[in-house]
């Protein structure tokens, strides 16, 4: 698998930060002593005041890493894919990645989640962009429980529209695992060429 450059997602470059200020390998939780517990579904560093990167700790053992950014002047929260959606233990807590956004405190967001949802309404302060960089399983795999939400803007590249909207079962690479999968389902709602700058509605 491989990290997202500008080639592969457009202008994703605009929305994300470039220059972490923490290294990106040590993403795995502090020891506490002897006893090492399954580790929580995911792990979420800071890289700068509005961008975080969260590492899955999946069973498939592919640990995908999802960038998100908190929109400075909007009230938005962009991802950049959403990983397996196959925890390595689900028994635990805010195993879900739109669970996780909204409900798990995030020791690097002040002990807030990053999309905490209202008392009143329970719904999310943000609504979400998900940026797809491509289609296999391990970028995907949460993509449902977003896609569900008639706020969400998908964004894909155009380049690859026809390898997802065509046999996504081979291209995602779903039937391939062990047992075989079907992909979840989603609809693409802006597909993105090389250089464009998005808009959200009016800005």
């Amino acid at each position: 698998m491989y990290l997202p450059t500008r080639s592969s997602i457009g202008s994703t470059d605009v929305l994300l930060d470039r220059t972490p200020t923490v290294p990106l390998h040590d993403l795995s939780e502090k020891d506490h002593g002897t006893h090492h517990p399954s580790p929580p579904p995911f792990t979420t560093k800071i890289l700068n005041r509005t961008t975080f990167v969260i590492k899955e700790h999946d069973s498939y053992g592919e640990s995908p890493l999802i960038y998100a950014k908190l929109h400075p002047a909007l009230d938005l929260l962009i991802l950049t894919d959403t990983g397996t959606n196959s925890p390595r233990n689900p028994s635990l807590p805010s195993s879900e990645l739109r669970q996780y956004l909204e409900t798990y405190p995030v020791e690097a967001n002040h002990g807030r989640p990053l999309n905490p949802r209202s008392l009143r309404t329970n719904e999310p302060a943000r609504s979400y962009v998900v940026m797809c960089t491509h289609c296999h399983y391990d970028h995907i795999g949460g993509i449902a429980a977003f896609a569900a939400d008639k706020d969400t803007r998908i964004v894909a590249p155009a380049g690859g529209k026809d390898f997802i909207t065509q046999d996504l079962d081979t291209h995602s690479l779903y039937k391939f695992l062990h047992p075989p999968l079907k992909p979840p389902k989603y609809d693409v709602t802006a597909w993105a060429s090389d250089g464009e700058i998005l808009s959200h509605g009016n800005k």
